[in-house]
């Protein structure tokens, strides 16, 4: 509140006698008497026009509104901008599935582009709809990795016709693999690594498939010439057939277990010597053969077929053979001399030490 607007004077004293000063006094307190009074009413009327403020309820807020306060919750469109950013940004909803991302389509327009299958990589393109695309990665999509691998050699030309060859254990090109010797109008093969079939009932190939007759060299007239020898031993106490098969590609040419060329039983005690040795003659057409040949094992005291081919003792078992075939020498065969034996028995051991083959 302001001060008092007028200030009294105790001048009647019934002595005084009223003066001019006293009255313009007494009239400029009447003055400021109504001038203050008239502040008043400009006050009290701006402390009435200002709104009541409603009873507070928790947790709105205190908004103008019509000329009035009221408890009300704060909208969007009461913050500032607040309705213009929320419409610049992406909604949720844009993306449906595990894995989907976001592209565009264009300035300012999001798209959704789908997950890729598995094991697909994201990739520029710029002839998509959104620029991108998962596509699986080729050998092209990796910096110089088409000339780097033209300039390496393909592993599965390792030891093969026309490849390269590979190295034995001892650092060696494997004998197979070298070119073979050549005779007159012939040419030989030789096998030199040995082979032991023991313990062992599936058929087992002595010569390793090592012995190979390129497509077309055995002419319509031409021949196969295979020697090899080894030793056997059977000491598990009683007698145990071996099945022999002589076989060129998938066609047996001889199979010791048909009538009068079986192999009887029998156990030598001390390793023992055997031979084989046959000839295949084209008749006419590379896919007309006769076969002729036998197989021995010496008696105890033989030869040591690791000095080579030599002659045998009195034999103790001996089958000889004469069959027809018709192997395909148009294309390239093995020779296989193929070791069956009735039981897998480690006392019981079949071993190519050597072996060659000519061909023409």
């Amino acid at each position: 509140m302001p001060p008092n607007p007028y200030t009294p004077v105790d001048w009647v004293d019934q002595v005084t006698l009223v003066s001019e000063p006293n009255m313009d006094h007494i009239e400029g307190g009447i003055k400021n008497i109504t001038d203050y009074g008239a502040g008043l009413d400009t006050r009290l009327l701006a402390l009435e026009g200002r709104p009541v403020v409603p009873a507070v309820v928790n947790g709105l807020w205190l908004k103008g509104s019509g000329g009035s306060a009221v408890w009300t919750q704060i909208a969007e469109t009461d913050v500032q901008n607040l309705t213009a950013d929320l419409a610049a940004k992406i909604p949720n909803s844009l993306v449906t599935a595990k894995g989907d991302m976001i592209a565009a389509t264009g300035g300012a327009t999001p798209a959704r582009l789908p997950v890729g299958a598995d094991g697909t990589f994201l990739k520029a393109a710029s002839a998509q709809t959104a620029g991108v695309q998962w596509a699986a990665l080729a050998e092209t999509d990796v910096a110089n990795l088409v000339s780097d691998l033209a300039a390496k050699e393909n592993a599965a030309n390792k030891g093969v016709s026309s490849g390269y060859a590979s190295l034995g254990s001892d650092g060696k090109v494997p004998a197979a693999q070298l070119p073979p010797a050549s005779g007159a109008g012939y040419t030989r093969v030789s096998k030199t690594t040995t082979r032991d079939v023991v313990n062992d009932a599936g058929p087992t190939d002595l010569l390793n498939g090592e012995m190979i007759v390129p497509a077309g060299a055995m002419t319509a007239n031409g021949f196969i010439r295979l020697t090899a020898c080894g030793d056997y031993i059977n000491t598990s106490g009683g007698g145990k057939i071996i099945q022999l098969q002589l076989k060129i590609g998938s066609t047996v040419v001889w199979d010791s277990t048909t009538p009068n060329n079986a192999i009887p039983n029998f156990s030598p005690a001390t390793r023992q010597g055997w031979f084989f040795e046959c000839l295949i003659q084209g008749v006419g057409s590379q896919t007309s053969q006769r076969t002729g040949g036998y197989f021995t094992i010496s008696q105890p005291g033989g030869p040591n077929p690791a000095a080579g081919f030599g002659g045998l003792n009195t034999p103790l078992v001996q089958a000889g053979f004469s069959n027809g075939s018709a192997a395909n020498m148009a294309v390239q065969q093995t020779v296989q001399l193929m070791c069956v034996h009735q039981t897998a028995l480690s006392t019981v051991s079949m071993r190519l030490v050597n072996a060659m083959m000519e061909y023409a």
